[in-house]
């Protein structure tokens, strides 16, 4: 698999992991000029907005999943997010999914980080 098709996978099994767990998909791949929000999703009142990295290597890790430059494109395009949706900027968090993909064992590890920033 080349890596924009293995994007896709990780971000079908991000989707079907969060609707199982509660949370409401509102959009996927959301763009606002430049910047993407890879989903966004409701739950309780709250929108999160995650960032999905999948990767298909058991030896993952995240010692730098999201570099500075990064977070501020993701808070950017949060604020514009909440302005043009009339939402409070304090019920927005920032969220990670990283996906594992074992292929040689046939297993899928998916680690929730909440509040990343």
């Amino acid at each position: 698999m080349d890596k924009k098709t293995i994007g896709l996978f990780g971000e079908d099994l991000a989707d079907n992991y969060l609707t199982k767990k509660g949370y409401q998909i509102i959009a996927r791949n959301y763009r606002i000029g430049h910047l993407e929000i890879d989903l966004i999703a409701s739950k309780s009142n709250h929108y999160f907005l995650f960032e999905i990295k999948t990767r298909s290597n058991k030896l993952a890790t995240l010692s730098s999943p999201i570099n500075q430059q990064q977070q501020k494109r993701l808070k950017k395009a949060a604020v514009l997010y909440a302005a043009s949706n009339n939402l409070n900027f304090d019920l927005i968090h920032f969220d990670l999914l990283l996906i594992i993909v074992e292929r040689e064992n046939k297993k899928i590890i998916i680690k929730h980080y909440a509040d990343i920033f």
